[in-house]
């Protein structure tokens, strides 16, 4: 199980993210504690540590996977509107 880091500046942009966009959002969230490397439906696995992962109708969410102490730290929360 991972822990998961949400910086200032994502906290930030989540303010601005739907309501009705927030479940998403935690289950996304949850997948990531559960598994860091999760791949999506399409069976997509970029290589690296950064990854992008869509959620809600229009929100993307990159995060940085630290194996070494089994952490994901959120970089970068968009949402398109």
């Amino acid at each position: 199980m991972a822990s998961v880091k949400i910086p200032p500046e994502v906290a930030e942009a989540l303010e601005r993210v739907p309501i009705e966009a927030l479940a998403s959002y935690a289950e996304l969230l949850t997948a990531l504690e559960l598994d860091r490397w999760f791949i999506d439906s399409r069976g997509d696995a970029p290589p690296g540590n950064m990854r992008t992962r869509a959620f809600g109708t229009a929100g993307m969410l990159t995060y940085f996977v630290l194996e070494e102490t089994r952490e994901v730290v959120l970089v970068q929360l968009v949402w398109a509107s």
